[in-house]
């Protein structure tokens, strides 16, 4: 069975996310987190209230166990705390310690500096418009009545709306 652009398209996002996750991990390696710790720290940073267990585990994308088990590690080493929650015994809230704030500045330093040498030149403007166009496919996935304000939207703002769009939409 011959790819599609479809697939190809797919199969060479999720080649890069991995390459840039790598290469991000790689980089992060000397302040001596995982790629699953620094990306929980970084999940959790982005609540403005401290999360459950629960909701932090959807926003990491990892199955509660998973979770407990790196929140584990991350207690021990101090940079969170689960704290009860008054209304449900069974939930814990996870509230970022004090020294966990300088580690996450220095993991988004660093994720910047990787950003912009993997994004370097044109890349960017593709990744730009890629970004845009998948946007655009999940909120009309989740809500078609949108289709055609965005359409307008994006293809005033991207020249390769056309054949991204296609690409996407078929």
């Amino acid at each position: 069975m011959p790819l599609t652009d479809q697939h190809r398209f797919g199969m060479q996002l999720a080649q890069m996310s991995r390459g840039w996750r790598a290469e991000l991990d790689r980089r992060l390696a000397g302040l001596g987190l995982s790629q699953a710790r620094w990306l929980v720290l970084l999940h959790l940073a982005r609540f403005e209230e401290a999360p459950t267990q629960r909701e932090l585990a959807q926003s990491v994308g990892v199955e509660g166990p998973t979770l407990a088990r790196l929140l584990d590690s991350l207690e021990s080493q101090g940079l969170v705390q689960r704290q009860a929650v008054l209304e449900d015994r069974r939930a814990k809230r996870i509230v970022l310690c004090d020294p966990a704030r300088p580690l996450i500045d220095q993991i988004e330093t660093i994720a910047t500096l990787c950003a912009r040498s993997f994004l370097w030149g044109s890349m960017r403007r593709i990744c730009g418009c890629a970004c845009g166009c998948m946007g655009i496919s999940w909120r009309t996935w989740k809500r078609p009545d949108l289709i055609t304000p965005l359409i307008k939207m994006w293809g005033r703002t991207c020249s390769r709306w056309r054949r991204v769009s296609y690409w996407i939409f078929g």
